[in-house]
């Protein structure tokens, strides 16, 4: 399943669009994930070059829409059984989920910060799901015991 990050009106509310889009050095969102060559606007930073910016919020956001996609359809080459990509600003909570290998189900959750900044967060899968496949599971087990004790009887008989 791909969808595509949706850009908000504006990022943050008190700053212009192209200060919403702040870059700091070590960022792995966004270093890592738009390479600079791709980017043909500017990137303009502060007298000390502590925080840069891009100048093209709709550009920024563009690249960042297809990096996250990209890399979202990288997961699912790799295995994973669902890639989850949360809405712009939607913070990713643990304390709801539950952790979880690629093997045992779990997901990828790619959460976007409102500066775009991106969190890629693996092996995670939602509490209530977590129990009703553990559930599920101990209803199939408990349902095999109760086979091989009717077969047992029937031996016997």
């Amino acid at each position: 399943m791909v969808q595509a990050l949706q850009k908000p009106e504006r990022a943050c509310p008190d700053r212009t669009p192209a200060e919403s889009v702040a870059v700091r050095r070590g960022n792995p969102g966004i270093v890592r994930h738009i390479p600079a060559e791709r980017y043909t606007g500017n990137i303009v930073s502060d007298l000390f070059g502590e925080e840069r910016y891009f100048d093209d919020a709709e550009k920024f956001w563009k690249l960042q829409t297809e990096a996250v996609i990209h890399r979202q359809a990288a997961y699912l080459e790799e295995g994973w059984s669902n890639v989850v990509i949360m809405e712009i600003g939607a913070a990713f909570y643990q304390y709801d989920k539950v952790k979880r290998g690629k093997a045992k189900g779990g997901a990828v959750y790619i959460s976007c910060a409102g500066n775009g900044e991106i969190g890629f967060h693996e092996g995670w899968l939602d509490a209530k799901e977590a129990a009703r496949r553990e559930k599920a599971i101990e209803r199939s087990a408990n349902a095999g015991k109760q086979d091989e004790k009717e077969a047992a009887r029937q031996n016997r008989s």
